[in-house]
């Protein structure tokens, strides 16, 4: 069987809610089998989040809704 990734290949983890995507995280592929897939999270990797989700996270601000509403409105922004 032919791997779908490959070893040191850049991709994109995404966190899927509801149908929608609501977090986009960049990986690289250490390993891809048929029975296992291993990423590799780096320091400072870029990741796309909801707005709500760095509000929540910095000051526990819930005013303008959850990250999970927001995930549902689909507002990703690159932070």
């Amino acid at each position: 069987m032919e791997d779908y990734w490959k070893e040191g290949e850049g991709c994109a983890l995404r966190g899927i809610v509801n149908g929608r995507m609501w977090l986009a995280q960049s990986v690289i592929v250490v390993r891809d089998e048929p029975d296992e897939t291993v990423l590799l999270l780096l320091p400072g990797a870029e990741c796309a989040f909801p707005k709500v989700y760095w509000r929540w996270k910095r000051g526990g601000d819930r005013s303008q809704g959850t990250r999970w509403q927001e995930a549902r409105e689909a507002h990703i922004a690159l932070r």
